[in-house]
């Protein structure tokens, strides 16, 4: 592995991970916190090799002799086990300031609708369990939820590494955010279509566009 170095010139587990271009959504979680044995209550139940993947994260030596053959497990058990320590964090004060400063620089990146002016957009899960559905971007602006995009890597990252809290608290700790009020009306030579004359393509059953910038 290619891990990085902290300001002290240590390799870090966690700073290498985050450097990792597939990752880029995540923020580095603090040690301390990982190192409370009340902020990974219950986690054991979704990992089999916790304790390992615990010791590889904080780079701590292993409690048990580790053959080659489960090295492989470990080093892929400790990837979703700190996705799902991830998603914890992200709900705690120390979390949502780093968060907000992704968000911030629009890191996430922006909302595809055009009436949303290009509002920053936020990571979200579906759901709070792994292996559910990837991570999926929410604007506070239009209330919607959209696929990721290609351009970003983080696109196959599990939704449950960030959780269905995380946006809707990060949002709460700001003073405002806009709602826009804009509202398309289709036309034909200036004459509007009654509703039951129009459906968003999304709407069709057999939809097969860019879903990337439609609507889920």
């Amino acid at each position: 592995m290619n891990i990085s170095e902290d300001e002290n010139g240590e390799m870090t587990w966690i700073k290498w991970f985050c450097s990792l271009e597939e990752n880029e959504f995540m923020c580095e979680v603090d040690e301390s916190f990982i190192d409370n044995d009340f902020n990974l209550y219950g986690l054991e139940n979704s990992v089999p090799h916790f304790q390992l993947a615990i010791e590889t994260i904080l780079q701590l030596e292993y409690s048990q002799e580790i053959t080659p053959d489960i090295q492989q497990e470990i080093d892929e058990e400790s990837k979703k086990l700190y996705g799902l320590i991830h998603a914890r964090y992200i709900v705690t004060s120390a979390g949502q300031q780093k968060m907000l400063r992704k968000y911030e620089h629009s890191a996430f990146g922006c909302c595809p609708c055009m009436k949303c002016n290009r509002y920053p957009l936020l990571p979200l899960g579906l759901y709070d369990n792994p292996g559910m559905e990837p991570v999926r971007l929410y604007c506070p602006c239009c209330n919607d939820i959209y696929i990721v995009p290609q351009q970003f890597a983080s696109r196959k990252l599990d939704g449950a590494f960030f959780g269905t809290t995380f946006a809707h608290l990060l949002l709460l700790q700001l003073d405002e955010h806009p709602k826009n009020a804009f509202h398309y009306i289709p036309r034909v030579y200036g004459f509007k279509l009654a509703s039951s004359d129009y459906e968003r393509p999304t709407d069709y059953p057999h939809f097969t566009g860019l879903r990337q910038f439609c609507h889920l």
